[in-house]
């Protein structure tokens, strides 16, 4: 079943998915993997480097899907309890889910170094993501493909991410207790 008619903002949305989307894509794994990977990685590990780089790309997302919230309050159309509610919920998706695809991108960078193949992979995720969300389901339409749409996604990065660990000796369980010898 595909939405129909689409939007304006909905074509904009998807043009730029498949044009400048890369360049935005490559910027944010500049910053994200190029930059802070190497800078956390001698400190905490490869794997909690992962970790702490996609807790921190998550909660760099945060201030933009909170502002809806934020004018639906002022609008009137929800109440401040509300909207602390949800931005806390959506501050733990962020965290969870960008540590985990982050991880991906984070693998991909340790093995290639390649910024182009960063903010390719980056493009066709959030294409992937805009796309079927507009097109397919509509935005905003469906709680529950948001929030699950990225689980097949997830599972490979966080299988990824437990190799990384065991490449570097870790486990689950050495990543929460942080007793590897190699790092401080």
């Amino acid at each position: 079943y595909f939405r129909n008619p689409i939007e304006p903002f909905a074509w904009v949305v998807i043009i730029s998915s498949f044009t400048i989307a890369w360049f935005a894509g490559l910027a944010e794994e500049t910053g994200w993997t190029a930059y802070l990977l190497p800078r956390l990685a001698p400190h905490i590990g490869r794997s909690r480097a992962l970790i702490a780089s996609g807790a921190i790309r998550g909660l760099w997302h945060w201030p933009v899907l909170t502002g809806p919230l934020i004018w639906q309050v002022c609008n009137g159309d929800k109440s401040p309890g509300m909207m602390l509610g949800l931005s806390v919920i959506i501050a733990f998706q962020l965290v969870i889910s960008n540590a985990i695809f982050g991880s991906l991108f984070g693998w991909v960078w340790y093995k290639t170094e390649s910024l182009p193949l960063l903010g390719w992979l980056h493009q066709w995720f959030d294409a992937t993501r805009d796309v079927t969300s507009l097109l397919v389901v509509g935005f905003g339409a469906s709680l529950w493909f948001t929030a699950l749409w990225g689980l097949p996604f997830y599972f490979v990065a966080a299988v990824v991410l437990m190799q990384v660990a065991r490449e570097e000796g870790a486990n689950l369980w050495t990543l929460a207790v942080h007793d590897n010898k190699d790092t401080p």
